[in-house]
């Protein structure tokens, strides 16, 4: 394309009467998310302070300690609720 046909275009872009080839986002938001999903999952893998079993004796016990907490605290309103007050759950 000679300069003279580039120029012409660039006005008809710039007053809107032909488009702009447009690039896809969408292809490269995709990609972006698959290449950060396994980069985390190779970043999960390689610092990982302990093996499978470890590490899942490890989340059982901290799960076990946020449901026992929990019910604590529910534990906690109900009472409250039947007492009427609101300082137990703040005891």
């Amino acid at each position: 394309m000679n300069s003279y046909v580039r120029e012409i275009r660039k006005v008809l872009e710039n007053m809107g009467l032909i488009r702009r080839p447009r690039a896809s986002w969408s292809r490269g938001f995709v990609y972006g998310c698959g290449f950060g999903a396994l980069a985390g999952a190779a970043a999960a893998a390689l610092l990982t302070p302990a093996d499978g079993k470890e590490m899942r004796k490890l989340v059982q016990a901290n799960a076990k300690k946020i449901a026992r907490n929990a019910e604590q605290g529910i534990a906690a309103m109900k009472t409250a609720r039947a007492n009427g007050t609101r300082e137990q759950l703040h005891a």
